[in-house]
This record gives C-alpha cells, sequence and structure tokens, in this order.
C-alpha cells in the first residue's frame, strides 16, 4: 500500500488506544502487515534498478515524499496535536522503510530477511520471484479494487478521527466516547 494509507491507520490506531502506548505502537507496526495482505497498489520498486533511467526514480521518490507529507498533513488536520499520533503513523510506515534501505545496502542480511517477508505478505502481487500459493498467483485483481482498498482503509481511519462526522453521516450509529 502507499505510505498515507499505513500511517493514517496507525494514527487511528494512537487515537482508539491513547493510553496504551506501547500496544498502540505494536499494533500500529503490525498493521502495515495486514494492509499489504489485501490487494493494493504501490510504488514501483523496479524504477530503482541500476537499468532504469533516473526520472522515473527520481518520480517515484517524489511520489512517496507527497504521500508521506499528506498522510502528515491530513494527521495535523484531523487529530489533536499529540506525540503518540505522529509516532503510530510513523512505525506504521516503518517496514516500508526497512524495504528501501534494502536497496541502499543489499548485503544487510536483517535487511533482505525483512525484505523476503514483507515480500511474501503480499499475496495478491506477483512479484519480486517470491513463491506464494496457485489460487494467489493465478488471481487477477483490477486497479480498481486495489485502490479501493485503500480509499477504504483511509475513509475509516478519518472516521476514527472524527466520530462526530460518523455519527452525523450515519445518526443510528454509535461509537461511544472516544
Amino acid at each position: 500500500m502507499i505510505l498515507i494509507v499505513h500511517i493514517i491507520l496507525g494514527a487511528a490506531i494512537a487515537t482508539i488506544l491513547p493510553n496504551q502506548p506501547i500496544l498502540a505502537l505494536v499494533l500500529a507496526f503490525l498493521s502495515h502487515y495486514i494492509l499489504d495482505v489485501f490487494p493494493h497498489v504501490e510504488y514501483s520498486t523496479e524504477n530503482f534498478k541500476p537499468d532504469r533511467k533516473k526520472i522515473k526514480e527520481l518520480l517515484t521518490i517524489i511520489h512517496i515524499f507527497l504521500d508521506f507529507t499528506f498522510g502528515l498533513l491530513l494527521i495535523i488536520l484531523l487529530t489533536n496535536d499529540h506525540l503518540l499520533i505522529y509516532a503510530c503513523g510513523l512505525v506504521a510506515a516503518l517496514p516500508d522503510t526497512l524495504t528501501a534501505l534494502k536497496y541502499l545496502f543489499p548485503k544487510n542480511k536483517f535487511l533482505k530477511a525483512h525484505y523476503k517477508f514483507h515480500q511474501a505478505i503480499h499475496l495478491f502481487d506477483d512479484q519480486n520471484g517470491i513463491k506464494k500459493p496457485n489460487f494467489f498467483n493465478q488471481l487477477k485483481i483490477s486497479n480498481f479494487w486495489r485502490v479501493l482498498t485503500q480509499i477504504i482503509v483511509i475513509v475509516v481511519s478519518v472516521f476514527i478521527f472524527k466520530p462526530t462526522l460518523v455519527q452525523a453521516i450515519f445518526p443510528f450509529f454509535s461509537l461511544g466516547t472516544l
């Protein structure tokens, strides 16, 4: 998934667990892997291979930077200014940071092991020669569904930030006190 989705969900987890920072941080980190199981679109790591044009690499880096910036901007606009919310947002994006570091340090054993695990989580993506169960290799999912999964996570997270928004749209739905 793109970074904004991970950042926003991580921040939403902190909003739900403001008095349990350790649990919030652990769940934010684990949420990354859980989200990556679902079909989604993401940045192309192909653009970072040596035989690629540098302009594609630069455009991907700009896309990642903007995505990260918009994620933080949403947190600023929609939440109270609490350190745990920012920390959980950043921790939720950490696995992708480790993946990016693998490209900078390709011989690092920890980063290689994490990369292999992280790619294996992506059940619906046929990438990097990671062997997946036959069902997932043969399943073709359109970009519409891949984008929709990310939109749903962002919308649910925004509803967690702003429960009054949920109650305004769905007056019969009560979230209690968050």
